[in-house]
């Protein structure tokens, strides 16, 4: 690139993101835990305990099924998060090479 004419940059790398889902299921799961144990009674926390701990077949089955649900949805954030991380860096390389051809340099 010509010394006289400044390298231009995506806005995206000047800024870190403010929010991210990595840990976001084990941060909602601890939330729900926690809010379950504050709002007991003292005396209700060994029998929350015991009734999760010997829980019968259709409560296994609902958790099973709750963590197929928790799975597939970090899934989904995974695969949303990469498909915005390539569109987001598609449209600044776009952005780029169009303010290449505005001021007159060349385009990739």
């Amino acid at each position: 690139m010509d010394a006289q004419k400044p390298k231009l940059q995506s806005s995206r790398e000047l800024r870190p993101p403010k929010l991210t889902t990595q840990g976001l299921a084990v941060l909602a799961s601890a939330c729900v835990f926690g809010l379950a144990i504050w709002r007991a009674d003292q005396k209700d926390i060994p029998t929350i305990v015991k009734t999760i701990v010997n829980s019968g077949s259709f409560a296994l089955a609902g958790w099973i099924l709750a963590g197929a649900f928790l799975l597939c949805g970090v899934v989904v954030i995974i695969l949303m998060r990469g498909i915005y991380t390539n569109e987001i860096t598609r449209l600044a390389q776009e952005r780029d090479n169009l303010q290449n051809k505005l001021i007159g340099g060349e385009s990739k």
